[in-house]
This record gives C-alpha cells, sequence and structure tokens, in this order.
C-alpha cells in the first residue's frame, strides 16, 4: 500500500504537484489525487513503478511501514 504521507514528501522534494506527476507519468489526474488523498493506496505494480521511477524512489520507498 502507498504512504500517501511518503508520497506527498517526496512530490515537495521533486518540486513536482499531482498535475505534473499525472502528466510524466501517464496516469489520470484524479487517480493520483485518489493516491494522494488516501482514497486509493493499493497502486499496481505498473502504476507505483511509474510513481516511483519519476520520484527516483525505489517502489518500497512509497509503502507504508506497519505492513
Amino acid at each position: 500500500m502507498i504512504d500517501k504521507n511518503k508520497l506527498k514528501r517526496l512530490a515537495v522534494k521533486n518540486n513536482l504537484t499531482m498535475y505534473r506527476i499525472s502528466k510524466q507519468t501517464g496516469i489520470t489526474e484524479s487517480y493520483i489525487q485518489s493516491l494522494f488523498n488516501g482514497k486509493q493506496d493499493n497502486p499496481s505494480i505498473k502504476i507505483a513503478y511509474k510513481i516511483s521511477k519519476l520520484l527516483r524512489v525505489k517502489i518500497e520507498d512509497l509503502l507504508k511501514d506497519d505492513i
């Protein structure tokens, strides 16, 4: 599961808005918003990979610690 707080911190660190993440990954902005808001926290591996690649981290770095 994606940790929305980690996602937000990494986006800020990389100066990326939800819009820019959407445009650079090809994932809809509404889906990115759902990840940021915690409404969606279990994306496919393909989506998690695209986001992690853009944020320059391992997929594991986006996951919640309390698994």
